[in-house]
C-alpha cells in the first residue's frame, strides 16, 4: 500500500502555517492568478481578508502546495462546498508566481488530491469550474479524467469581452478506470 497521501513526484501538500499569509497576499497581486482562480472582480487583498479566506470549515479542506525540495508554497489546493451525505466536493488550484507555472506542479497536485478525495474521503464526485480562456487547465483537467457537464455562458467580462464557464466533474468510479 502506499501511504504517501500528501507527497507525489514533484511536490507535496501540505496545512496552512501562519507565515505562509505574506506569500499567499503575493499571490493576490498578480492579475494572471486572480483572473484564473476566481470570476470575481481582480482585486488585490490584504494579510487579512487571505487569513479570512482560509478560515477552518468543516465543508473544506485547503492544502499548501509546496516542491519536494522544500517548504515555500507555490500554490493552494482546495475541496471545499463538500456534502458528505452526498459524497461530493467543488475543487479549486491555483499557482501562485508565474515562474512556478507549467512546471508539472498542477499536473501532480491534481493526481494527489484526487487521490486523497476518493481513497481518504470516500467522496463520489468531484466537480470543478474553469473560464474558457484558460485552455491550458481545461485540457489538463480533460486529461486527468475530467468531463465537460455543462457551462454557463457569457458568464464572466474580461477585457470587454464575455466567456463562458465550464462545468467539468469526475467520478469515483471514472477515476478508478483512469
Amino acid at each position: 500500500m502506499d501511504f504517501k497521501i500528501f507527497k507525489g513526484s514533484l511536490v507535496k501538500l501540505r496545512a496552512i502555517h501562519d507565515d505562509d499569509f505574506e506569500t499567499i497576499a503575493s499571490w493576490y497581486e498578480d492579475a494572471y492568478f486572480l483572473r484564473n482562480v476566481d470570476t470575481a472582480i481582480a482585486l488585490p487583498k490584504d494579510i487579512e481578508e487571505i487569513k479570512d479566506m482560509y478560515e477552518p470549515d468543516d465543508s473544506m479542506i485547503e492544502l499548501m502546495i509546496c516542491p519536494l525540495e522544500n517548504n515555500f508554497p507555490v500554490g493552494f489546493v482546495s475541496i471545499y462546498n463538500i456534502e458528505w451525505n452526498n459524497r461530493s466536493g467543488t475543487l479549486a488550484i491555483g499557482i501562485g508566481r508565474e515562474s512556478d507555472r507549467h512546471l508539472g506542479y498542477g499536473t501532480d497536485t491534481l493526481k494527489l488530491i484526487m487521490k486523497y478525495a476518493f481513497n481518504e474521503l470516500n467522496l463520489d464526485r468531484l466537480d470543478l469550474e474553469v473560464v474558457d480562456y484558460n485552455q491550458d487547465a481545461y485540457k489538463l483537467y480533460e486529461k486527468l479524467g475530467f468531463k465537460l457537464g455543462g457551462r454557463r455562458r457569457e458568464a464572466v467580462l474580461r477585457d470587454g469581452k464575455k466567456f463562458d464557464v465550464l462545468f467539468l466533474d469526475i467520478l469515483c468510479s471514472e477515476w478508478i478506470k483512469k
